[in-house]
């Protein structure tokens, strides 16, 4: 043998000839041994393997390995990649600089990781990444087993990402660009954030094809692309790169329709998928305050066989209707000779749909109140460390916390159509007053301004608690819609502080790269916003001892003040000041999870 030989270390040990075939010499195959690999030719070159069998044997034997970072020194410059994507800066053992820790004053890129010796293969690092994506992507305290809307929502991405089915390409390469972009976000690495934007291109190149095919209209993989690209605009990365999110959406609701309900029927896939268009669906439907496509007759069937039946799916259920109710409001006409019939009709429904979400929420916190699960409280915003330590403006004090991210999602989504049913429900009073001169509602239906308060100021309680570190995107993208709308009842009512401090919000605490998508964007701030002659700060600052309205929006609750703060709990689990139920959620506030 020559002394630079390109032979296998085995054939080299042996003094024979190699067929230097990769990965592994055809001389060992023959002669019955494992093929030990190349010796890299010289100081600073890198020999790729194909080693997945013995990472998953070593993954297998120490589980732990994910978790632990790298001890490698960065290099002075990168290899070419031969993979899909780089690994690049990101392991899954490092903690990235997380925007809720440290002030997001500039980007800090971490230093690339030379590879180690043994490389992974491409299959096994894209069960890396996709793992890594699902834990800052998901909120930790949901579980994946049971039933419930959240659980099942985890289990399909998981499906998704870790399923071996051969599918159309648009649908991996839509789940590469999220994950990416999600981890090359917490990371601020370009580079990943760049093999991003290459893999949304792709997917939206894949699925333009695709859907030239009149069959592929019924495609699983089709559908399940379509929905990871419009989550994909919750990324500003990829704002310029494609459609928005409400094209992505209207897109959507097209494929759907084209569909059918018989063809998402026989697919279980298609069942789970069609719920969650319908949650996008119905965020839109309010957005533009027309009825929903799912609520019609044609879908009625679908829906409920898709809704899990947990209390989230009971709400959303709910919640289709509404859309329907503010579009029938907006095209009143009281010049017309059956206005009137039409608005009391209209109040009508209003008033039903408005009892059936309270019986929903009483319903939910009779049940849950057995496991300390039914309690709200109202801390000092010093409670919620992440937020209050990059929030320096201090024109909201108190903060929400819940027992569980699910209840607070709940809640959320039941004041924000409370906030707008009963905005509704109010212009038609007025309306009714127009057409009714002397009339006027009675005090128990009347809708005052102080609870509208009530419902904006929850939506701005909310946030500390959703985008804590444990929330994951998903507590980032929970506070977008509520954001918005609380922006424009402050700006209606020239709360200037108020704007200025959901701007500070957004600027401060969201995953870089992360915001409101197009379509639903708070325009620039005025000039009077910049003023704080334009405020007035005394009245505006008054709003934080606002708590819950005299009509109690939560049935059958007992206050209870706490050195903790005040905490709002079905009567019957907190009799008293020194229950034991309520000692629990005192400790629960003092100790975060």
């Amino acid at each position: 043998m020559p002394l630079r030989s390109t032979g296998c270390l085995k054939c080299r040990q042996r003094k024979i000839r190699c067929s230097e075939e990769r990965p592994g010499c055809r001389k060992c195959l023959v002669h019955g041994v494992a093929c030990p690999g190349y010796k890299v030719a010289r100081k600073g070159d890198i020999e790729f393997h194909d080693q997945t069998d013995q990472t998953v044997t070593r993954l297998q034997a120490d589980p732990d390995e994910l978790r632990r970072p790298s001890k490698a020194s960065p290099p002075a410059s990168a290899p070419p990649e031969q993979l899909t994507f780089t690994w690049a800066s990101f392991d899954a053992g490092t903690q990235p600089p997380n925007v809720r820790h440290t002030p997001p004053v500039t980007a800090n890129p971490l230093p690339h990781i030379h590879p180690p010796s043994s490389l992974h293969s491409p299959a096994a690092i894209r069960v890396r990444l996709y793992d890594t994506f699902l834990r800052y992507y998901v909120p930790r305290d949901l579980s994946s087993h049971g039933h419930g809307v959240w659980s099942s929502n985890t289990n399909l991405l998981a499906h998704l990402m870790f399923s071996q089915q051969k599918c159309r390409p648009c649908l991996p390469h839509a789940l590469d660009a999220l994950a990416l972009v999600q981890i090359g976000s917490m990371h601020h690495d370009r580079n990943l954030i760049q093999k991003a934007i290459e893999a949304y291109t792709k997917s939206l190149a894949s699925l333009r094809v695709a859907l030239s095919k009149p069959e592929s209209v019924h495609d699983d993989t089709v559908m399940a692309a379509t929905c990871m690209l419009s989550s994909c605009e919750f990324y500003t990365e990829f704002r310029v790169q494609g459609a928005s999110w409400v094209s992505h959406q209207r897109g959507i609701q097209r494929m759907v329709d084209a569909r059918g309900p018989a063809s998402i029927m026989n697919s279980k896939l298609a069942l789970h998928m069609f719920f969650q268009i319908t949650s996008g669906s119905l965020a839109l439907s309010l957005l533009l305050r027309k009825q929903d496509p799912y609520a019609t007759e044609k879908w009625s069937a679908v829906e409920a066989r898709a809704t899990a039946h947990d209390d989230f799916s009971e709400s959303n259920h709910l919640g289709l209707r509404l859309p329907a109710l503010l579009e029938r409001h907006d095209r009143l006409d009281l010049n017309h000779a059956g206005s009137s019939n039409d608005l009391d009709d209209l109040l009508l429904d209003c008033n039903e749909i408005q009892m059936q979400m309270r019986r929903r929420l009483m319903a939910l916190h009779a049940r849950e109140a057995r496991d300390d699960k039914s309690w709200i409280a109202l801390v000092e915003i010093e409670h919620f460390h992440p937020f209050s330590d990059l929030v320096t403006d201090r024109t909201m004090t108190r903060a929400f916390r819940f027992p569980s991210f699910e209840t607070a999602y709940i809640h959320s989504s039941h004041w924000l159509r409370m906030y707008m049913l009963r905005q509704t429900i109010r212009s038609l009073h007025d309306m009714r007053q127009r057409l009714i001169p002397g009339w006027r509602p009675d005090e128990k239906h009347a809708v005052t301004e102080r609870e509208l308060l009530f419902y904006v100021l929850s939506f701005c309680r909310l946030v500390p608690f959703f985008v804590e570190t444990g929330h994951g995107a998903t507590g980032d993208m929970s506070c977008f819609f509520l954001l918005y709308i609380a922006e424009q009842y402050f700006r209606t009512n020239k709360h200037w502080r108020w704007v200025r401090w959901i701007k500070h919000v957004s600027e401060r605490i969201f995953t870089k790269g992360m915001s409101m998508p197009f379509g639903i964007a708070a325009p620039e701030l005025p000039s009077q916003a910049n003023d704080v002659r334009y405020s007035d700060e005394k009245a505006e600052l008054a709003f934080n001892r606002i708590e819950f309205p005299n009509a109690p929006l939560l049935p059958d609750v007992g206050r209870n003040v706490t050195p903790q703060g005040t905490v709002w709990m079905p009567s019957r689990s907190a009799p008293t000041p020194t229950s034991p139920a309520l000692d629990r959620v005192k400790q629960q506030i003092s100790s975060p999870g």
